[in-house]
């Protein structure tokens, strides 16, 4: 295999995507964000060249560039690894999988091995609904980038005050 990843689960890729992408019907729609990669066997393949060919392919229908185009280059050679080493933001709302089953996405949200912010609302800004945004921070204040982190809540709390104040008023 080239790679080991877990599914994407946002239900719309998992269950519509995949279809449009050209995906065959017992493959998967893995999420980018976290992968383990098999350098030598994807050398081996020369599988820089098919990534090349299948962009090529899909570059009009592309929504989620490199992750449509790793996913269709790498069909049916990817493993599936278990959903704690990729708990994406979807988890937690708009879930769709035919990978795992509910009480191991259950368990995954209570035990992420890897958290996933996935999606345009990040930990740092006042809309991200994640309720596991604030372990984003904790892990900010042991980080060598722990100075960041009273800026970075002053971003979010002025901005979720913008939003409140504009709400209010109409």
């Amino acid at each position: 295999n080239y790679a080991a990843a877990c599914e994407d689960t946002w239900s719309y890729p998992v269950f519509e995507w995949k279809k449009e992408l050209g995906l065959q019907d017992d493959s998967f729609y893995f999420n980018a964000g976290v992968l383990l990669l098999n350098l030598s066997k994807m050398r081996e393949v020369n599988l820089t060249d098919k990534l090349f060919i299948c962009s090529r392919e899909i570059n009009d229908i592309m929504k989620y560039q490199d992750q449509d185009v790793l996913n269709l280059a790498m069909e049916k050679h990817v493993v599936l690894l278990p959903l704690v080493w990729n708990v994406q933001q979807t988890a937690f709302f708009d879930t769709g999988s035919s990978q795992y089953s509910l009480s191991e996405i259950e368990y995954s949200k209570k035990n992420p091995a890897i958290i996933h912010y996935s999606g345009s609302h990040k930990p740092w800004h006042a809309g991200c609904l994640n309720p596991l945004w604030k372990e984003y921070y904790s892990f900010l204040l042991i980080s060598p980038w722990k100075f960041n982190h009273y800026k970075l809540l002053q971003v979010r709390t002025k901005s979720f005050y913008i939003k409140s104040k504009r709400v209010l008023k109409s």
